[in-house]
């Protein structure tokens, strides 16, 4: 029990710093979103955020396979990943028209410490158990998951210049 309830002022003092950091990194976040997005919308950034997704280390943990054994990532427009007030995280998910779901956006918004979970119905055209998806639907956090979408959004455009695919 003191064990247990060191560990939940551990997390809370780690969740504190995080959402710190992240409120530090805000403002210029805001602004390269308004950035990356205008320049989409204007056709001068073609498939931003399937680059930086599949060429994250970890991208192989989240992504979907296609028929041929190979990732796809290509069913995402954007990504959005915050640490909120009140020990919240969430995952905003744009999509592009995809053989998988026909959402055009998927939320997600944990509390960790209620565990409240705001998720969203995954409306299945073509279903695929890939943990990119699942996170959306089911009732935990999955804080796995979260960490690297969270270190894909941040990192977004140095990903993107890797250009590996």
């Amino acid at each position: 029990d003191d064990i247990d309830k060191q560990y939940i002022e551990y997390m809370k003092r780690d969740f504190d710093l995080k959402y710190l950091n992240h409120q530090t990194m805000l403002p210029w976040l805001i602004e390269r979103d308004s950035i990356i997005e205008k320049e989409m919308s204007e056709g001068n950034l073609l498939n931003f955020f399937p680059l930086a997704i599949i060429n994250h280390p970890l991208s192989s943990e989240i992504l979907p396979l296609d028929c041929n054994n190979s990732f796809r990532s290509d069913f995402v427009n954007f990504l959005k990943v915050n640490y909120e007030k009140n020990y919240s995280i969430s995952v905003e998910l744009r999509l592009n028209k995809n053989i998988y779901l026909d959402n055009e956006v998927l939320t997600k918004k944990f509390n960790l410490e209620t565990c409240e979970s705001e998720k969203v119905v995954l409306k299945w055209k073509e279903r695929a158990d890939s943990p990119i998806f699942t996170i959306f639907e089911s009732d935990d956090a999955n804080l796995i998951v979260f960490d690297i979408l969270y270190e894909i959004y941040i990192n977004s455009y140095k990903l993107f210049c890797m250009k590996k695919k």
